[in-house]
């Protein structure tokens, strides 16, 4: 075992007492060392294995959870948070005026920029006909909502992306 994990979990056995046989309720199982318990004071306790801890605090309102590696996955992923701290480091929810961040129509724009093209419907004069052209667009990384902009009807371009995009994950999993 890598020094490392036998750190973590040294830490971890060192920082949080283990359970009281007398008073809190789980069950353990001996094969895999994962458990489930429900202390008596109201927290509750699930670990699988050595590596991988939730810890929830009944009376702070606080999930901590213990792992080597930890991986989400979703679809759309919506996070709401007054403060957010990335390696003891806070976001500082300031920094937006400090860099010329402004609000526009309930989105956040500012410096913070991605820049890539954006398909657009357009008449080309020469052809005497619609066309599809790619223009270059540059958009902020970060926002308050992201969503579909809004395309006239005119322009007849399907919107159902998002759909597609579930759906195509969604048979991605099918196929693991």
């Amino acid at each position: 075992m890598p020094d490392n994990k036998a750190d973590l979990y040294n830490d971890n056995k060192a920082k949080y007492n283990k359970a009281d046989i007398a008073d809190d309720r789980g069950f353990v199982n001996s094969n895999t060392d994962s458990s489930v318990v429900s202390k008596s004071d109201g927290n509750n306790v699930m670990a699988a294995g050595k590596y991988a801890q939730i810890k929830m605090d009944k009376e702070s309102g606080t999930i901590t959870t213990h792992s080597i590696q930890s991986k989400e996955t979703a679809v759309i992923k919506e996070l709401e948070a007054s403060d957010i701290n990335i390696n003891k480091h806070k976001f500082n929810n300031q920094l937006i005026e400090l860099t010329d961040f402004r609000n526009v129509n309930g989105n956040t724009m500012g410096s913070m920029m991605i820049d890539g093209t954006v398909l657009v419907k357009t008449w080309e004069h020469t052809l005497q006909k619609w066309v599809l052209i790619r223009r270059p667009i540059s958009t902020p990384m970060f926002s308050n909502r992201l969503n579909l902009p809004t395309t006239p009807e005119q322009m007849e371009v399907n919107l159902n992306v998002l759909e597609d995009i579930r759906k195509y994950y969604i048979e991605k999993e099918k196929e693991k």
